[in-house]
């Protein structure tokens, strides 16, 4: 065999076993269209390493199966993947950009946090009930018994009324305040899209140290599937996002939150 016909054959069987070694990495492997389900890709998911395919399984269910042309996908989080290997680098991007944001998240609710400080101490806030009750109970309740949904006249659909225990933990006379009141899930970060239940106060009456004023709030929200759901929610599910805007003591100094 000449050595022209030797370097030929050692070439032609490098760029088949470069052939073979590209078929077989499992980087390559094609990502099921529109659909979750990558039991045909086991076998290949089960030779990447284990960040490798916590990578794609996290891809694949962010995505539910989409593949976007590049054209009409997010630049900032595109869903474009068609391999594993693409859906790794992709799904990294994505990893690292949310540990930014919610870093960045994060000192935004600490400066948050120190400027309410000041007024939750002056003014503290106690999610005290949540009841179904009939429309005009909530519009006009006898004594302290607000009723309950079966007790609803007519057709009327109950509505939902909570009530908050605001106190006054200054020894000086509140005269007024401003504030908003923020029910959300416990333990979940606070945002105003995600609250179950919200209400803003304003109170104009003296507020003496040490004391509390129930406040009512409501009357809006029927008993629907999920207003009934918050409604049954055990206490320690909930937390309140307390914001107290402006509190006005008697003598005229005042608190005040400009932020959101």
């Amino acid at each position: 065999m000449t050595l022209g016909r030797t370097a030929s054959l050692l070439l032609s069987l490098a760029v088949l076993g470069w052939a073979v070694s590209v078929m077989r990495d499992p980087l390559r492997t094609r990502l099921p269209l529109g659909s979750t389900d990558l039991s045909a890709q086991q076998a290949q998911l089960d030779r990447l390493t284990d960040e490798q395919r916590q990578l794609v399984l996290a891809y694949v269910e962010r995505s539910g199966g989409d593949v976007l042309p590049a054209r009409f996908a997010d630049p900032d989080v595109p869903l474009t993947a068609r391999t594993f290997g693409e859906a790794i680098e992709l799904q990294r991007r994505f990893v690292a950009m949310t540990r930014e944001d919610d870093a960045r998240a994060a000192e935004r609710d600490a400066v948050r946090e120190r400027e309410l400080a000041p007024l939750r101490n002056a003014l503290k806030a106690q999610l005290l009930s949540r009841q179904l009750v009939p429309p005009m109970q909530a519009l006009h309740p006898s004594g302290n018994s607000f009723g309950s949904a079966a007790s609803a006249a007519g057709d009327e659909p109950p509505v939902l009324v909570t009530t908050y225990r605001i106190r006054n933990g200054t020894p000086y006379t509140i005269d007024s305040f401003e504030a908003g009141a923020h029910v959300h899930r416990a333990g979940a970060r606070f945002s105003y899209v995600g609250a179950l239940d919200e209400c803003w106060i304003e109170h104009r009456e003296p507020l003496h140290p040490g004391s509390s004023v129930d406040v009512r709030c409501g009357g809006r929200r029927t008993a629907s599937a999920d207003v009934q759901a918050y409604a049954r929610m055990a206490a320690r599910e909930l937390a309140i996002e307390w914001i107290p805007k402006k509190i006005r003591f008697a003598g005229g100094s005042t608190l005040e939150y400009s932020g959101h």
